[in-house]
């Protein structure tokens, strides 16, 4: 829940942003999310880590930027588009894809982070083609949207707010 993170401040405004090598980093498969295993708990992996073990550098990273807890950035990896199901689903030695409950016993920062990346991860994959003429669809360039270039569908993602309320009169509590 959004309150578990205080005093850390989620700042989810879309914006461009370079990366830096301990922001975290997002790496969604369609269903599961890389996690770092440290004995028998999990992390999510830092850009540079994965990057050094790939070799590569920060101007390779294949990404981009979805919000902020902090300082510290949450970046989603798009390094695995158009790869096959074997490819998106291999890991580095230490690396599991792991559902997103895992993401419940982590600290409040990554806890709050991951799951809502994983969320903003499943929403752009399940919105790569347009709902109205199936065209491929792009991210939008000055909103969290995703945009048909032909037919010019605009897709947010759903918000689903929620208030849980209990309704008491003196010792007596409203059941419905």
């Amino acid at each position: 829940m959004i309150h578990e993170i205080l005093p850390h401040k989620l700042s989810n405004e879309f914006r461009v942003q370079d990366p830096k090598p301990t922001d975290f980093l997002i790496r969604y498969n369609g269903s599961k999310t890389l996690l770092k295993k440290n004995d028998e708990d999990y992390a999510i992996p830092q850009i540079g880590e994965i990057l050094a073990i790939e070799g590569k550098t920060l101007a390779d990273f294949e990404g981009h930027y979805l919000f902020s807890i902090d300082d510290t950035a949450f970046f989603l990896d798009d390094s695995l588009a158009g790869k096959t199901d074997s490819a998106a689903s291999a890991a580095p030695e230490g690396f599991e894809f792991m559902g997103n409950r895992t993401f419940r016993g982590m600290n409040p920062v990554e806890r709050m982070g991951g799951a809502t990346a994983a969320h903003i991860a499943h929403w752009e994959s399940l919105n790569k083609f347009c709902g109205k003429c199936g065209n491929v669809t792009i991210r939008g360039d000055h909103e969290r949207s995703i945009i048909c270039p032909k037919c010019g569908n605009v897709v947010y993602p759903r918000i689903s707010p929620v208030v849980i309320v209990a309704v008491r009169n003196g010792d007596k509590l409203l059941m419905a």
